[in-house]
């Protein structure tokens, strides 16, 4: 036996056990918790109290709120963790909490909308009734801060109670999710920036808790972002790769927690079709995201393309994350093969263990898409605002790595994901870079557009507008200098709000208002469009016959 040196302090609890923290010299953590033994042998004259050997922190099944609290208050504690974390949010975050940029759904919104909810869009009941109680109070940097603190508390949480309480390694941990790249797309969208980092702390909480408390809490997490679930189903399987490198229990933990994430999302499930038997007319818009495959060739389709993404996110480069940072990713998982095989070699952990351990690696990405595995099509969740879990996935490679190495392996994997950290703050930063130029851009275009349109003298307030056709003004508009590729696993902010018939009328609420055509005035808007000239020509933006017409292509 190792003789180890270090120091502690001992606590006595409001349940009348004794805590005993231990700090040893070469870093590591341990809990003594004393407990009274009320069984016949304590009480015929044997030890009154049975210590209990925990890593840090206790890993019962059922987490209670006070020891969850406890977590977050030793975590702030640290004052190297919570300067490296708040030094590199910082980095990132400054310039878009100083001068926010959005989604033009905003615009689409608040118009049409305004604080009323849309309770249709895919089963987000919560969020839709937070974004109409709070429409136009927060303002989206306020938004984004909050957003942003409760992705760092969650994972804050979440490694203390996995054991990881050395301050660079769990700041790593943080940064990696608080500023992953898949969270920059949802960023940009001003009404669920705190929706999505929301849905994470929710869920999370659920499978930290007792099932009686996880399990509503699991639901509400659906109702609010249902990839928030997913979120935690990865944090499930990173859970269970912990205890298994630990020789803990781990089985158990992993069936009763994946049950319950399972069951939460039946529900949720079995809800929206409810709604939608109640209210047909919200059926097709349901449906988008939550409509199961209808026959074997389709659910066929839907797990071929869901595979090819998860080979895509450890293989494929894109703008917001170059392939330098996910080979990180593939350098972690060697990690844990090579760290955890030399366990096994050295008989810390068992075959078995070292299997499952690596299973659990291997179904994270699956755990990632979630139940959008057997859902068609496919290509509506295949998007980063939709698989933002994956910062899970990244999460878990890192955390098993470093449970799996010893040594100059461990600060190798340590190293390896401060990298693609620091990877992540850059592209905050190029980020929102391209979005302000964006959004400059397009809405010069609005604002030309509608000077235009009233400067004609038939102009007035509230009458029809038809565009006609779509454009891609790739001179004009400076952010087209970024490379725009799109992957199996795509993102919708990348382009200009004139390039699809959804979009290219939104930018103009800004600056005019305007009534939306029906079908018959579309159509006579488009026989006048036939003889006009494409914008910015003049005479491409006119008012005739009672209608705005503008004709883009």
């Amino acid at each position: 036996m190792d003789e180890v040196s270090g120091d502690g302090s001992a606590e006595l609890l409001d349940d009348g056990s004794i805590e005993i923290e231990f700090a040893y010299h070469n870093g590591d953590e341990a809990v003594l918790k004393a407990k009274l033994d009320t069984s016949s042998t304590a009480r015929s004259g044997h030890l009154g109290y049975v210590l209990e050997l925990r890593h840090a922190v206790l890993y019962e099944s059922s987490m209670q709120f006070r020891e969850l609290k406890n977590l977050l208050a030793e975590a702030a504690k640290d004052r190297l963790f919570v300067g490296l974390v708040v030094v590199a949010l910082v980095l990132a975050y400054a310039a878009e909490i100083g001068s926010p940029t959005f989604n033009t759904d905003a615009f689409h919104d608040i118009q049409l909308y305004g604080n009323k909810a849309q309770w249709y869009i895919y089963g987000r009941y919560a969020a839709e009734a937070l974004s109409a109680a709070t429409w136009a109070v927060y303002p989206p940097s306020l938004v984004l801060m909050v957003g942003v603190g409760l992705l760092a508390v969650t994972v804050s949480i979440l490694t203390g109670i996995w054991g990881i309480t050395r301050p660079v390694d769990r700041a790593v941990a943080v940064i990696v999710v608080a500023v992953f790249p898949f969270f920059f797309e949802t960023f940009s969208y001003w009404e669920i920036r705190h929706v999505v980092p929301l849905a994470i702390a929710i869920a999370a909480a659920g499978i930290l808790v007792r099932p009686a408390v996880g399990f509503p809490l699991l639901v509400l997490a659906a109702c609010f972002y249902q990839s928030g679930v997913y979120f935690a189903a990865v944090a499930v399987l990173i859970w269970a790769g912990v205890e298994a490198l630990n020789n803990r229990p781990c089985v158990r933990l992993l069936v009763e927690k994946a049950l319950m994430v399972g069951a939460a999302l039946l529900l949720w499930r079995i809800g929206v079709a409810v709604v939608g038997w109640l209210y047909p007319s919200y059926a097709p818009h349901l449906e988008i995201f939550s409509r199961p495959t209808g026959s074997a060739a389709e659910l066929c389709f839907s797990l071929k393309q869901h595979a090819a993404a998860m080979l895509s996110f450890f293989s494929e480069g894109v703008f917001l994350f170059p392939l330098r940072a996910k080979l990180v990713a593939v350098a972690g998982i060697l990690l844990v093969a090579i760290g955890g095989w030399r366990l096994v070699r050295r008989s810390e952990i068992s075959p078995g263990r070292y299997a499952f351990a690596m299973t659990m690696i291997v179904l994270m990405p699956a755990a990632a898409h979630g139940a959008n595995l057997i859902l068609y099509p496919p290509y509506a969740s295949l998007v980063e605002r939709v698989l933002f879990s994956y910062a899970a996935v990244f999460l878990g490679i890192f955390v098993l790595a470093l449970y799996a190495n010893r040594g100059w392996l461990r600060g190798t994997v340590v190293g390896l994901f401060a990298f693609a950290a620091l990877t992540f703050v850059w592209q905050a930063n190029i980020w929102h870079q391209y979005m302000a130029l964006k959004n400059l851009a397009d809405i010069d275009v609005a604002n030309k557009i509608a000077d235009r349109l009233k400067s004609d003298s038939a102009y007035r307030p509230w009458i029809p507008l038809v565009m006609v056709g779509t454009m891609k003004p790739t001179k004009y508009l400076a952010y087209r200098s970024f490379d725009l590729r799109q992957r199996k696993i795509g993102n919708t902010i990348f382009y200009s709000a004139y390039e699809y018939d959804w979009s290219k009328s939104r930018m103009l609420m800004a600056f005019m208002t305007f009534a939306n055509a029906n079908t018959a005035q579309q159509k006579h808007g488009e026989q006048i469009a036939a003889t006009m000239p494409v914008w910015p020509v003049s005479g491409s933006a006119i008012v005739k016959d009672g209608l705005m017409v503008v004709r883009l292509k």
